[in-house]
C-alpha cells in the first residue's frame, strides 16, 4: 500500500512540473448583467490546489505642502499599488479622494471583484489624512470618524464592485503600532 502511495506522489509531482498545473475557465456575472468569461490558473503548491493571483505590488507616496494637500488617485494607480503613504512636510492635514468608480473599470470589472489598499499616515500624530469618496463610491466603516487617519496610524480600504456598478469602500478601524 505504502509502495502504491509514493507511486502516486511522484506521478503527481511529474505531472506538476511537467505541465504547471491546469486551466480552469469560469464565467462571472458583470456589471448589469453581462458576463465574462476568466481563464484561471490552478497548480499544485504544498499537497493543495491554490489559484494563482497576484495584484499591485507597488507603494505610493503623496508628500503635502501648506500649498498642496489634496490629492485624488488615479484608477492606475490604484490598479498598480497595494499601499498609499500619505507624508506631510508642513504638518498639514491631507485629504485622499479616491477616484470615480467609472474610471476603475479595467480591474474591477465584475460584480463581486474585490481589492484591498493599505493606507499609511506617516506624518506627525498632530495631523490627520481624510479619506474622501469619489463619485460612485459608498464608503463604510465601524464609526463615522473611521475616515479620518490620525498620524502615525494605518487604515486599510477593502473596496468590492456591486451590480449596478458603484464600489463599496469598506474602511477598517484605524491601526497603531503595537510593538
Amino acid at each position: 500500500m505504502k509502495d502504491y502511495l509514493a507511486i502516486a506522489i511522484a506521478l503527481v509531482a511529474v505531472g506538476v512540473a511537467l505541465f504547471g498545473g491546469s486551466d480552469r475557465v469560469v464565467t462571472l456575472p458583470g456589471v448589469g448583467g453581462a458576463g465574462t468569461t476568466q481563464t484561471e490558473k490552478w497548480e499544485f503548491l504544498d499537497g493543495l490546489f491554490a489559484n494563482e493571483f497576484e495584484f499591485g505590488g507597488g507603494v505610493l507616496r503623496f508628500t503635502a505642502t501648506s500649498t498642496e494637500a489634496g490629492f485624488t488617485l488615479t484608477a492606475a494607480q490604484l490598479r498598480d499599488n497595494n499601499q498609499i503613504d500619505m507624508v506631510s512636510v508642513d504638518t498639514v492635514a491631507q485629504t485622499l479622494t479616491l477616484p470615480a468608480t467609472s474610471t476603475i473599470t479595467t480591474f474591477m470589472v465584475d460584480a463581486g471583484t474585490c481589492r484591498s489598499w493599505l493606507i499609511n499616515n506617516l506624518h506627525a500624530a498632530a495631523t490627520t489624512t481624510t479619506i474622501a469618496a469619489g463619485t460612485g463610491w459608498d464608503l463604510m466603516a465601524p464609526s463615522t470618524a473611521d475616515d479620518v487617519i490620525d498620524g502615525l496610524e494605518s487604515s486599510w480600504l477593502t473596496a468590492c464592485r456591486q451590480y449596478d456598478g458603484d464600489i463599496t469602500g469598506i474602511l477598517s478601524d484605524e491601526n497603531v503600532h503595537a510593538d
